[in-house]
């Protein structure tokens, strides 16, 4: 709970099965969008709940600052995917 590793493999097992069965990026980037969205979430919340000064909430720090990067880089380029094709 305390390391970052676990967090960020989670969604990436997560999308394994995603990505066997759609076997193509335009259904798994925005999934994948919403997965670190989600994971962004989990780690504000834990965040918030642990002490100040505690490794447990650097940890959720580091989780949520680039778990949020990564859900705007996937939705943005969902969006771009999109626009392009239309």
């Amino acid at each position: 709970m305390f390391a970052a590793g676990p967090w960020t493999t989670l969604p990436a097992l997560a999308s394994l099965p995603i990505m066997a069965v759609a076997g193509e990026g335009d259904y798994i980037i925005p999934v994948l969008g919403i997965m670190w969205a989600a994971l962004m979430a989990v780690a504000v919340w834990v965040r918030r709940s642990s002490e100040v000064g505690s490794i447990r909430r650097s940890c959720a720090t580091w989780v949520a600052s680039y778990s949020a990067l990564l859900a705007i880089m996937m939705l943005g380029m969902a969006f771009l995917f999109a626009t392009a094709a239309a």
